[in-house]
């Protein structure tokens, strides 16, 4: 996050119209710079968005629709007078989604006429088992705890800039990663308790119609299919909610 917000600040220095971020094991495809800076220049829009080609070492390589791909800085290009104005920018503070925080306040600032999504692969993802969010069993803890640091992220972006909150849903994301680091780790601190009770305290729940079903069941289940393998929690959601102080009242669909 920190070396994305120096190239950032840097770009707002010299006045840059755009940005692009490239991960130093990625590469961009032939043209994509000139193919997404020409969508960019010709359009009002202040995010292009592209698909991605994820390559892995042990497993056939996939496309990702970059529509889909909220979480990933991948494939996308950002008008840096909107980011500007909407005072968006990385978080400093953790190591893994950060990614997520941003992008999660740039689709929170966003008017949907003001993005425009190009169905064409520019941005080759390469799957390091070096890097920070691959090469251990520590990495995946913090992928959840920082998931939720994240969301918190965002929380504090929407809170602090005025704007209402367009993705509560979001919220109800925490509750898987908070399980799973339960399972890998056992080691939620306080801090990450406080944060969720604060976020329950302004933001009302949405069950996602597209998932009803499975929320449903885990509200007094705690078994879940989670990326093709199944986890007994320590919790089911409802008495996760209900130890985090979540106010039932303003549960909402």
């Amino acid at each position: 996050g920190a070396a994305r917000q120096m190239g950032l600040n840097f770009a707002y220095k010299i006045n840059l119209d755009s940005v692009i971020f490239l991960d130093s094991d990625d590469r961009l495809c032939p043209n994509a710079v000139e193919r997404l800076s020409y969508e960019l220049n010709h359009s009002k829009s202040n995010l292009i968005v592209s698909d991605i080609i994820a390559e892995h070492k042990n497993k056939p390589d996939f496309l990702k629709e970059g529509i889909n791909s909220m979480t990933w800085l991948h494939g996308k290009i950002y008008r840096t007078s909107f980011l500007q104005k909407n005072n968006i920018c990385f978080p400093t503070d953790f190591k893994t989604n950060e990614d997520l925080g941003f992008n999660l306040c740039v689709y929170n600032a966003i008017e949907d006429e003001d993005k425009k999504y190009i169905p064409q692969q520019l941005y080759l993802w390469r799957d390091d088992n070096n890097s920070i969010t691959h090469n251990n069993e520590l990495a995946s803890i913090c992928n959840g705890i920082d998931f939720i640091n994240a969301v918190y992220f965002y929380f504090n972006y929407c809170k602090n800039n005025m704007q209402p909150i367009k993705k509560p849903n979001i919220l109800l994301e925490c509750y898987y990663y908070y399980q799973l680091t339960l399972i890998r780790d056992n080691n939620i601190t306080e801090e990450i308790d406080e944060k969720l009770k604060e976020m329950f305290s302004h933001y009302m729940f949405i069950i996602p119609l597209s998932n009803r079903d499975n929320w449903y069941n885990l509200w007094t289940n705690n078994f879940a299919i989670y990326e093709k393998k199944f986890y007994f929690f320590k919790e089911t959601l409802y008495d996760w909610l209900n130890r985090l102080e979540f106010d039932f009242s303003i549960l909402g669909e």
